[in-house]
């Protein structure tokens, strides 16, 4: 088993420790603004450019026609022909990152509900892991391979993204898919996530370390209350000064350390795999979830962690299903979420790139314009509409192809015009479920360099409904 790698600075991301800088972003929006003037600011409205732009756009759409693949449709339950346009991309993949441009919406969930039947089936996936919580998706695992609890009660307990029906759907093919296999070769769930912590975590490293060392069981309990969970415990550890943070993030790292002196046994109530990411979870909230300027880079280095500990127990092809800027195989990227301001960062589907290269394949799905839930920091979700992206866009150009639904393998020759397009700074939409205000929505995006090297192929839909909730 390899050791887990160890964070250090050149894994943070500072101000002007990126390679993209402010000016960076204003030459990519730029960049993106002139390809989008060479075309539409919506379907039918047309804006005056000058010719040479409006032939590199008329080359750019004719490309998008002739290479991008019809989709059949989202609904889980038809044929996957369709789908084989991607077979060769995933054919030796490892991981698998299905990126999506926004929380909130049915129409790209069952999609990739879709595609998760296909690379199950067809391509050997059995795990799924999930923007969600370690501990949250724990009892998602545990009804799909042995049918424990109820299914909708299972998801009450899941992060917001995961309470729909589309969830329920996905689940509950999952437990059929499972029931007609051994249990080495079922599909397994894990939340690949350290944003919230559950009781579970808790109650298991206190039964497994009292069951294989007990001596040390008073010693892990003492850590355990320290850490406990509040009240609104996310806001209440945010609150705290930095050296009560501290603090907590020792017992934290003692937790750790405590476990893996534990000797493995097998006969223990809870598996040694459980065990060892119930701790890595329990130490990547604490150290991730302060408010300094390293929190999102040091969640996303988590998400890779809790990766590559699973990888390491079962090297089988998996999925890993989050918003595209966790899942795109980019270096840096800058990320605008109002109101916290544009900064660069350093997410897990560039972690993961760098660790397996081309083994790790990055697909989004994006979409031109529809509704979407969200406004979850309010404890009131909504639907919103969500506008045609503005012009300079990545996902604008991709909504003025002859197809509404389509998959675009991307990598394939092009003409030189096409290239620039594919190989300059691009801007795409992202919008998460906690908040998002209709009249801030060009300041939703991230900027990925070279954007066609950070994703192997695109799933656009012209337009989306918002998540049906339970």
């Amino acid at each position: 088993m390899p050791e887990e790698r160890q964070y250090t600075s050149e894994d943070r991301t500072g101000p002007g420790a990126g390679v993209i800088t402010r000016r960076g972003v204003l030459r990519a929006a730029s960049a993106g603004a002139a390809l989008g003037a060479m075309g539409s600011v919506a379907p039918g409205f047309a804006v005056p450019a000058p010719a040479a732009e409006d032939r590199a756009a008329s080359v750019v759409r004719s490309w998008l026609d002739r290479t991008a693949r019809p989709l059949a449709g989202t609904d889980p339950a038809l044929p996957t022909r369709d789908l084989r346009a991607l077979d060769r991309l995933v054919r030796r993949a490892a991981v698998i990152g299905l990126g999506e441009s926004a929380h909130g919406t049915h129409d790209q969930f069952v999609l990739k509900h879709r595609l998760i039947r296909h690379l199950v089936r067809e391509h050997g996936v059995r795990t799924v892991a999930w923007e969600d919580a370690w501990g949250a998706c724990v009892p998602v695992d545990r009804y799909i391979t042995g049918g424990v609890g109820d299914p909708r009660a299972v998801l009450a307990q899941a992060g917001y993204n995961l309470q729909n029906t589309a969830m329920l759907d996905l689940m509950a093919w999952l437990r059929a898919f499972n029931t007609r296999r051994r249990p080495a070769d079922q599909v397994r769930f894990v939340g690949a996530d350290v944003v919230q912590l559950r009781p579970v975590q808790f109650d298991e490293l206190q039964r497994y370390v009292d069951h294989a060392a007990p001596d040390q069981g008073q010693a892990l309990a003492r850590h355990l209350w320290e850490l406990r969970i509040r009240d609104n415990h996310v806001r209440w550890y945010r609150e705290q000064p930095a050296a009560e943070q501290q603090r907590l993030i020792t017992h934290a790292r003692a937790v750790q350390d405590l476990v893996r002196r534990v000797p493995i046994e097998a006969a223990a109530p809870v598996s040694r795999l459980d065990v060892d990411l119930h701790a890595l979870a329990l130490l990547g909230f604490y150290e991730s979830s302060t408010e300094n300027g390293d929190m999102q880079d040091l969640r996303d280095l988590y998400i890779t962690l809790i990766i590559e500990r699973w990888r390491a127990n079962d090297p089988r092809p998996m999925i890993y299903s989050a918003a595209h800027v966790h899942t795109v195989a980019a270096e840096k990227q800058i990320i605008s979420f109002p109101p916290v301001p544009a900064l660069p960062r350093k997410m897990a589907g560039g972690r993961l790139r760098a660790a397996l290269g081309e083994r790790y394949v990055s697909i989004a799905l994006t979409f031109n314009h529809g509704e979407i839930l969200a406004g979850w920091h309010t404890g009131q979700p909504d639907v919103f509409s969500v506008p045609v992206p503005p012009a300079g866009f990545v996902d604008h150009e991709l909504g003025m192809c002859r197809y509404p639904d389509y998959i675009l393998p991307l990598g394939r020759p092009a003409p030189a015009r096409v290239r620039s397009w594919l190989h300059q700074d691009g801007t795409l939409r992202v919008i998460g479920g906690a908040m998002y205000d209709p009249d801030r929505d060009a300041e939703y995006y991230t900027i990925v360099p070279d954007w066609s090297t950070g994703f192997d192929a695109i799933l656009h839909l012209r337009s989306v409904s918002a998540s049906r909730m339970l």
